[in-house]
């Protein structure tokens, strides 16, 4: 089994949504994703990281070098945000709207949501989505997911991605998730 993360954003040009304390997007999704690396994986498990160059344009260019690894699964890892005022929180897991890549991204999806701190709040949610980074090409689909971890919006929940504990319990989510979609799978 091949597994590819993506740490959505990134810390210098495009470090995505930022917290009422200035904690940025790609600081908390690149933890999640150094904290994913290190976590134990079955034998056999070839586990690993792609980034993008830098802004929106280059997701079509990520996917491109994702595709070219040839991952069995991939997950994206982002944070959520909405406007001030509003104390949205929960996880929320998308898969991918594109015929050739929907089944098993919704599958993955519904197996992940549950395993993720606040799985149950009111903003928790799976659906689909036609994000560049849910883009599989053509010619070797591959099942993805794009984890929304929290809302970083929301001054109570930017506190708590700032521990380690937090970090580690998503990460963990994200693992106990994917083990569960391969053990679907089966040998």
């Amino acid at each position: 089994m091949r597994l590819c993360f993506n740490a959505g954003h990134l810390r210098g040009t495009d470090p995505g949504a930022v917290g009422a304390h200035g904690l940025r997007e790609a600081d908390v999704t690149t933890r999640i994703v150094h904290a994913l690396l290190d976590r134990r994986w079955p034998y056999g498990w070839e586990v690993y990281a792609k980034r993008q160059t830098g802004g929106r344009k280059t997701l079509g260019e990520l996917m491109g070098r994702v595709a070219a690894s040839k991952p069995d699964i991939f997950v994206a890892v982002h944070c959520n945000s909405v406007g001030k005022g509003i104390l949205a929180e929960g996880a929320q897991v998308y898969y991918p709207i594109y015929p050739w890549a929907y089944c098993k991204g919704k599958r993955l999806a519904e197996l992940m949501l549950p395993m993720l701190p606040n799985h149950r709040a009111r903003w928790s949610k799976i659906a689909s989505a036609a994000f560049r980074v849910l883009r599989p090409p053509l010619t070797r689909p591959f099942c993805c997911a794009l984890v929304e971890a929290d809302f970083l919006s929301n001054p109570v929940v930017e506190a708590l991605m700032q521990t380690a504990t937090w970090v580690s319990t998503v990460a963990e989510g994200i693992r106990q998730g994917i083990e569960a979609y391969a053990k679907e799978l089966g040998p």
